[in-house]
């Protein structure tokens, strides 16, 4: 059910950004337009060299194409959201440029914040470290049933191709401590980053890494 939000809210701000940067890059071509013409009449009565005109037009075009581009959501990895919006026994999930965001809130009410790294969308797996990525895993996450988080649920990986090793290594606890089951082998734990909290809100940032 998340998953499929977050998924409808990444086509609608796709399609948003995209629709944007169409109106950016007419508008731009526009205006080239008219400096364009502009700086060639003032170019040929001598007003000023050709050269000239042209390197004012290009600082012009780039200053406000650079101006109209619409602003990256991935670009700061500050995130404030209200309490109220994340229930007991449950996750939500947000993706930066280079990692993902697990917030998790327990039934006892303590909330929890874990990162992870990122490759093409999909959460890059460990080795041994995070960081030093063994597959790429689409469905990661904590075990839900019926929309609720349960104390014996585990962040895992859910993928069909999954090698086999990776279903019994992969496995983290609710507070992101490694409980895999192979012997004499050994992966980190999840990283976790502080979650500020008041009465009404959560705010978490420093968590968009680069691995």
């Amino acid at each position: 059910m998340i998953s499929s939000e977050r998924h409808q809210l990444g086509l609608r701000a796709s399609r948003t950004g995209q629709e944007t940067g169409e109106t950016c890059s007419f508008l731009a071509i526009a205006v080239f337009g008219r400096l364009s013409a502009a700086m060639n009449r003032l170019a040929v009565s001598g007003a000023f060299p050709v050269l000239g005109a042209t390197a004012v037009l290009a600082f012009v075009v780039l200053q406000l194409v650079t101006s109209l581009r619409p602003l990256d959501p991935g670009a700061s990895d500050a995130l404030t959201f209200e309490l109220r919006d994340l229930a007991l026994g449950a996750y939500r999930s947000f993706d930066g440029r280079n990692s993902r965001l697990y917030v998790v809130r327990m039934p006892s009410d303590e909330v929890r914040a874990f990162t992870v790294p990122l490759r093409a969308a999909k959460v890059a797996m460990p080795d041994a470290r995070w960081g030093q990525p063994a597959f790429d895993c689409t469905d990661f996450g904590p075990g839900v049933k019926d929309g609720t988080l349960r104390p014996e649920s585990v962040f895992r990986c859910r993928d069909a191709d999954l090698p086999a090793w990776g279903l019994y290594q992969w496995r983290w606890s609710l507070d992101g401590k490694s409980v895999g089951q192979l012997p004499r082998t050994h992966v980190d734990d999840m990283p976790r980053v502080k979650v500020v909290r008041s009465d009404t809100l959560l705010h978490v940032k420093g968590w968009d890494i680069r691995w």
